[in-house]
């Protein structure tokens, strides 16, 4: 006998679950300690009841960054250990883990300040007062897995404004991984949720162009997108219309300082228009990122080809000075071509006998691109 459970009992509402006493930042890069190895440090040397949770896309990713969190903890005498959790543990070790870091157990050897884990893995369910800093590294899969990681942050009854963050670090590469991942499905085989592979790749490619949406557009306040999304997404949720306005001061859009410009430069339409329409249309089909040093693919890719353009700065960017766009610049651009569909993506395996697959870039011959129709993009 089945029978349903109340509305909202697993999914609350938008209302409840507004999070605007988190703190939202978005960066370009590749690397956490490269971009805030500095701020990390005077965090975890503040106080010692302090803790961070660092997320990321893979294993490899999360082993790395724990390594690299143990060695800048110990040369710089930081108290305190690290943890990981990674889908490949048993369920036992990562419950036990999860422990250790709240505080739910303690066996008097370890004193977890920093938790390392992968998407999936301890997005949810992670609930310790005294996590003050949710930093990601590596484009999230979705806005509900940002939405959870989020909300693992400013989880005391006595918490103060502007003293929780959550920081998503994120690169095209990262972008890259996901899209490929989201192709590389295969038929569910047991119930009770059976799903093709066009299926699981079409709701995985979905939740990705919605996360790049709410990081590359500029569509406005990023804790109300979330909401609204929210109320979209749980069963019967409704969405206050007074939280959809602007948080003010706790995200990117809402910075009085245009934090979000700086991330993201404003671009000009005629040089976009140029760009695609003029140069990119005679190259046909590029990477969409560089290949690695041990490829054998002499193809060019787009992020390479882009920033030999000549008078960059100047047509595209509007750079008073002379000066040629950073690569966080030019990858944060291509990320925005993306999101408003000025070029498009297909995924190619590299041989019959490679089970590795590149994604290619073309141009899309939409009005977007002879309008740039999406002004919030630019």
């Amino acid at each position: 006998n089945l029978s349903f459970l109340p509305k909202h009992i697993l999914w609350g509402s938008p209302d409840d679950m507004a999070r605007r006493d988190v703190n939202i930042s978005f960066f370009l890069g590749d690397s956490i300690l490269k971009r805030m190895r500095g701020s990390l440090i005077h965090f975890l040397q503040s106080t010692l009841y302090r803790k961070a949770i660092l997320y990321s896309n893979t294993r490899n990713t999360a082993l790395s960054l724990k390594d690299t969190i143990d060695n800048l903890m110990d040369a710089n005498d930081i108290d305190g250990d690290s943890i990981v959790i990674h889908g490949e543990l048993e369920s036992h070790t990562k419950f036990y883990r999860a422990k250790q870091f709240t505080g739910a157990h303690n066996d008097g050897v370890l004193t977890p300040r920093v938790l390392v884990a992968t998407s999936g893995c301890a997005n949810a369910g992670i609930d310790c007062e005294d996590v003050y800093w949710v930093i990601r590294q590596d484009m999230p899969p979705s806005i509900l897995d940002l939405f959870q990681e989020m909300g693992r942050a400013a989880r005391r009854m006595d918490k103060v404004f502007g003293t929780d963050h959550y920081i998503v670090i994120f690169s095209l590469s990262s972008f890259n991984y996901l899209f490929l991942r989201a192709h590389s499905q295969i038929d569910d085989q047991t119930p009770p949720l059976i799903l093709t592979k066009a299926e699981k790749t079409a709701i995985q490619l979905e939740a990705l162009m919605e996360v790049l949406d709410l990081l590359v557009l500029d569509y406005g306040c990023k804790h109300a997108i979330i909401e609204q999304h929210l109320g979209q997404t749980g069963t019967g949720a409704s969405v206050n219309p007074s939280l959809l306005g602007a948080c003010k001061s706790a995200c990117p859009t809402c910075l009085p300082t245009t934090a979000y410009e700086h991330v993201f430069p404003p671009l000009k339409k005629s040089g976009i228009q140029r760009l695609l329409l003029q140069e990119f249309s005679k190259m046909g089909r590029m990477l969409l990122v560089p290949p690695s040093k041990s490829s054998k693919n002499p193809e060019q890719s787009f992020p390479d080809w882009f920033k030999k353009q000549t008078d960059l700065g100047k047509n595209v960017y509007g750079f008073e000075r002379e000066r040629s766009p950073t690569v966080n610049e030019i990858e944060c651009t291509i990320l925005q071509l993306i999101a408003t569909n000025m070029i498009l993506l297909s995924p190619v395996k590299m041989s019959d006998e490679s089970d590795k697959s590149v994604v290619y870039v073309s141009l899309s011959f939409s009005t977007n691109v002879a309008t740039c129709t999406t002004d919030a993009a630019w």
